[in-house]
């Protein structure tokens, strides 16, 4: 299946992405429980199947969180440090929150 946000980074590792039923229910689910919905880059990249173990073997020391592991602070905490340390807003996020923060209270509201 084709990727948008990562299509480059599955190129570069020359694996193919797997998008399944249960990944994207997984994330519904999650939306659901939280009252959120995540930004489209987020959305693509824990709908791949292994997406964590990938992160575990081609990233650098950094412990991936899988989608079970997200809460919403955690979310906000990583958002607002790529940010900070970035000085962009992560790719996906301008689009899917153009005039808000994602982690302030109109996050969700559609």
């Amino acid at each position: 299946m084709n990727v948008h946000y990562h299509e480059s980074t599955f190129r570069m590792m020359d694996e193919v992405p797997r998008i399944t039923l249960e990944t994207r229910t997984a994330i519904v689910d999650w939306e659901n429980e939280h009252g959120i919905t995540l930004p489209a880059s987020l959305r693509e990249w824990f709908a791949i199947e292994n997406s964590t173990e990938l992160l575990t073997e081609y990233s650098n020391s950094d412990r991936p969180i899988s989608l079970g592991e997200l809460r919403f602070e955690r979310f906000c905490r990583a958002f607002l440090d790529y940010k900070n340390k970035m000085g962009v807003v992560p790719e996906g996020f301008a689009e899917d929150f153009p005039n808000a923060e994602p982690c302030s209270p109109k996050i969700g509201d559609g």
